[in-house]
């Protein structure tokens, strides 16, 4: 294995030193070299197997080739040339199969099936926690503007780079533990970029415009004040609406025990005490079967209203792209793979519409369960009322009309 790593090295090497076009300022063979670094460091912090690191330093060499030929579904195309390659070196399928996979992964949006695919995932964006960051994301800037057009201003590209930090996290337990930790120094240099690119503007502000600095103070604040009023308003109508649903319901769940205890209690006097004397009693024997029926009845419909209903507990890619599930109900991802829900919470998190709708439907789908579990404790306290009227009715009945002889007169 350690000669087709080597082979792999010097093929990828070579490919993306001559053919892979100038433009390619980042994806290159420096990015490709700091990946196996990657590689190398995360796979020894997670005790990879010697076997399991030279599947994963394959992968690393061949991840980004496809650049040579295309831009769009580059992945694709590494595994078509990593295939090529391994046809030369007549590789057996089992480790085609693990490189193609763990080259696939790298994929954005997906999802790693397995410790190599995460390994190679962070290794990926081993980078993020390097000192040379800035160095390789200038070089990022460059090619985006050389291969797409996309020109930036400083303030625009820092925040865009804040954003995408911020909204990344790494997948394995050292990319957790050590990595994240010197994300984050990088993300408070970002912040502090962007804070001073904001005075600098300030300051430009205060001089074309001829305007006091205290001035500008104020305007900010006002405009602070105008932004974030909506955005509070709507948090703080989510919040109470929850909050309202939820008390509401603990109330629903309250009355249908209240009820419950109630005629347990009433059947419990009346198979303790009642039943014994209906055989010298037989005219109490119909009032008794309507009170036995009002209390049973009231107990079924109590407990529907708090029977809880049972959930497929799993989402899709689909339901994601297609907006079609609610992430924030337990019931939608209780069966889910934890490394699955987190992606599918990341897309809900970058994606403020999506995150609406999810609050929108948490609220909806509390009061359908709302309005269903009242219905039926609504029916329970009736059958108890207006049971208790005619069984009570009924015992009035019997005693009243039920002469010393044992005939009604």
């Amino acid at each position: 294995m350690n000669e087709i790593v080597a082979q792999a090295k010097e093929f990828a090497t070579e490919l993306l030193g001559e053919k892979l076009p100038p433009a390619f300022t980042y994806h290159n063979l420096e990015h490709t070299s700091t990946v196996v670094e990657g590689v190398q460091e995360i796979g020894q912090a997670e005790a990879l197997r010697a076997e399991e690191m030279d599947i994963l330093l394959i992968a690393a060499w061949f991840h980004d080739t496809g650049y040579v030929h295309t831009q769009d579904e580059h992945e694709q195309e590494s595994v078509r040339i990593a295939t090529t390659f391994f046809k030369q070196v007549s590789a057996d399928e089992a480790l085609i199969a693990k490189v193609t996979a763990c080259i696939l992964a790298t994929k954005p949006g997906s999802v790693p099936a397995d410790k190599l695919q995460q390994v190679l995932r962070d290794a990926d964006m081993f980078h993020l926690s390097k000192n040379n960051y800035f160095d390789r994301n200038n070089a990022l800037r460059q090619e985006w503007a050389a291969l797409y057009g996309k020109q930036y201003a400083d303030l625009e590209w820092a925040q865009l780079n804040l954003e995408f930090l911020s909204q990344h996290q790494f997948a394995t337990k050292y990319g957790k533990d050590h990595l994240a930790k010197e994300k984050e120094k990088i993300i408070k240099k970002i912040r502090k970029e962007i804070k001073k690119s904001g005075q600098k503007i300030n300051a430009a502000l205060i001089r074309d415009l001829g305007i006091s600095e205290s001035d500008l103070k104020d305007l900010k604040k006002k405009l602070l004040k105008a932004e974030n009023r909506p955005e509070r308003g709507i948090e703080t109508m989510f919040r109470l609406t929850s909050k309202n649903h939820i008390d509401i319901s603990g109330m629903a769940d309250s009355k249908a025990n209240i009820m419950i205890s109630i005629n347990s209690i009433i059947i419990s006097v009346l198979l303790g005490g009642l039943m014994q004397k209906l055989d010298s009693n037989t005219h109490l024997i119909p009032p008794t079967i309507i009170l036995l029926g009002v209390t049973l009845s009231s107990i079924v419909y109590s407990i529907l209203s708090l029977r809880p209903n049972i959930t497929s507990g799993k989402f899709t890619k689909e339901d994601i792209a297609n907006h079609d599930t609610n992430l924030l109900f337990f019931g939608n991802f209780h069966k889910m793979k934890r490394e699955d829900y987190h992606w599918g919470m990341n897309n809900l998190m970058e994606n403020s519409a999506f995150l609406y709708s999810n609050l929108i439907d948490d609220i909806f789908f509390l009061g359908v369960v709302l309005a269903k579990k009242y219905r039926l404790l609504r029916t329970a306290y009736n059958i108890f009322m207006y049971g208790i009227v005619v069984a009570v009715f009924a015992f009035v009945v019997a005693i009243l009309f039920f002469n010393a002889s044992g005939v009604y007169g």
